[in-house]
């Protein structure tokens, strides 16, 4: 049995990020909530409870729930290939976009902040 680990060690945020996000149909509509989020407004960054309500308000709690054990629990010789079907399954072609933000909470609750 291989032990998991965190995401940010397992498997590269952004090449996560860009490869699921690069799926057709994937609509990107809030720019300005992800930038705050991704702390892209003057240097602003939003707390860790700040990012989960806005995440579970914006995919219900079923889904964050299931997106953030999932990529919390990464496998070191995980297939890539399966955890991004499994990402694009949990949130669907519609909120894929929110998933830097999920990669940037459990970023940011592995570090304590």
């Amino acid at each position: 049995m291989q032990a998991a680990t965190p995401c940010t060690q397992a498997v590269a945020p952004c090449t996560l990020t860009a490869a699921v996000l690069s799926t057709p149909g994937v609509e990107h509509e809030d720019d300005e909530m992800r930038a705050e989020a991704d702390g892209q407004n003057e240097g602003d960054s939003m707390s860790t409870g700040s990012m989960r309500r806005l995440l579970t308000q914006q995919l219900g709690a079923e889904a964050f729930s299931a997106a953030h054990a999932r990529l919390r629990n990464v496998a070191e010789e995980e297939d890539d290939d399966s955890l991004v079907r499994d990402i694009q399954q949990i949130l669907g072609p519609g909120k894929l976009d929110m998933l830097p933000i999920i990669l940037k909470l459990i970023f940011q609750e592995e570090q304590g902040e």
